[in-house]
Formats: structure tokens, C-alpha cells, sequence
């Protein structure tokens, strides 16, 4: 007798949300250049979730797994690149970028189902692999960009909580085996910038140059046999 029980999820996703002015000209009286998040319905985060559940029971032999993955790439840029020539009056200047998410993968493989199992072995995995979070709100150095006469507000904003956890359990007369497993890797980088160039911004309001990233990541693991 042997049961057997097997589960995957996974999440494999690039985004990339972009503001930008390349090598080009512009004039005008003020200037607003932002990559921020779509309000739906109240949401303005990226939720990305991944569940495995796996569950197996036999008098015999039971083998539970279960596996749940992220693999995510974002990136959010409000962007004037050097070569470009933007001059932007006497209105307010803004360049944002707003990256709101959060990450979870959760698995759990239970090979205790079964009454008077032999054998029994429950795996879990559930790893993040979050490498390339990115969030740019930057004038590049050799951007030739000039105004003035209200506020300037450069602001790079990137929120991101991850959560990873794994659950085993197994039961068996003569072997159990329990092992889970959890992994996190996570990089985030947030900018904001004014770099070097030709042209001179004047501000008669506020100037606000801020970069803020806030982040936690937590791992959970229980194994039982």
C-alpha cells in the first residue's frame, strides 16, 4: 500500500513600470514625471502568493510534498536620462516612483494521514527569490534640466513585507521522515536623485530629494515526525 500526494505552485513574474524622457527636448511651465501604483478597487499593492498544500495516508508507505515558489522582478522608474533637455518654467517639479508589494509563499507536506503507516515522509519547500526590486526616481548626471519658481520633490518610495513559511509532518511505525525547508532572498534598491548637468533648477518652495524603503521578512519552519 503506498499513497502518495504532490503539489506545486509557482510564481515566476517580471513587471517593469516606467516613466521616462530619453534624448529628447521639452519646454513647459512645470513638470510631472511619475511610475506609481493603479488604484483598484481600493488595492494599490502587488500581491504575489504562492500556496502548496500536500497531504498522504497509507498503511503502507505515504509520501507527502509540496512546493511553493516565487521568483519575482520589479522594477518602477521615473527616469530623465542623460541627453535629455527639459526646461520646465516656473511651476513645481515632480519625479516619483511608488512600488508597493508585498511576497508570500507558504507549503506544507503531511504524511500523517494515514492509520498505522510503515513509512512516512512529508516535505515542504517554499522559497522567495526576490533579487531585483529596483525603484528609481532620478535625474541622471549629463540631463541638462533647468526651472524653478515653485517646489522641486524628487521621491522614491518602495514598501515590501516577505513571508515564507514551511510545515511537515509524517508518522510512520518503523521510519518518519520530516524535513521543510525555507529561503528568502531578497535586494532592494531605492533611489532618489538629482545628478550633475548643464542647466540650474531655482526653488522658491520646498525641495524634497527623499528615498524610503521599508521592508521585513519573516521565515517560519516546522517539521514533525
Amino acid at each position: 500500500d503506498a499513497g502518495i500526494g504532490a503539489a506545486v505552485a509557482i510564481n515566476l513574474t517580471t513587471i517593469v513600470n516606467q516613466a521616462s524622457v530619453g534624448n529628447d527636448s521639452i519646454t513647459s511651465n512645470g513638470f510631472d514625471l511619475e511610475a506609481t501604483m493603479t488604484n483598484v478597487g481600493g488595492d494599490t499593492t502587488h500581491s504575489f502568493g504562492a500556496d502548496a498544500i500536500a497531504g498522504a495516508g497509507s498503511s503502507g508507505v505515504g509520501v507527502a510534498g509540496a512546493l511553493a515558489l516565487n521568483l519575482v522582478t520589479d522594477t518602477t522608474a521615473a527616469t530623465v536620462a542623460s541627453g535629455a533637455t527639459v526646461a520646465a518654467g516656473h511651476g513645481n517639479i515632480i519625479l516619483i516612483a511608488q512600488n508597493l508589494s508585498s511576497d508570500s509563499a507558504d507549503a506544507a507536506g503531511d504524511a500523517a494521514m494515514g492509520k498505522g503507516t510503515n513509512v512516512g515522509v512529508g516535505a515542504a519547500v517554499a522559497i522567495n527569490v526576490l533579487t531585483t526590486n529596483v525603484t528609481d526616481a532620478e535625474v541622471d548626471s549629463g540631463a541638462t534640466f533647468s526651472g524653478g519658481g515653485g517646489t522641486l520633490t524628487i521621491e522614491a518610495t518602495s514598501p515590501e513585507p516577505v513571508a515564507t513559511k514551511v510545515t511537515a509532518g509524517s508518522a510512520g511505525k518503523q521510519v518518519a521522515v520530516s524535513p521543510a525547508v525555507g529561503l528568502a532572498l531578497v535586494t532592494n534598491t531605492t533611489t532618489a536623485s538629482l545628478g550633475s548637468g548643464p542647466g540650474t533648477i531655482t526653488a522658491t518652495g520646498a525641495v524634497i530629494i527623499l528615498a524610503t524603503h521599508t521592508g521585513s521578512s519573516s521565515i517560519t519552519g516546522d517539521a514533525k515526525a
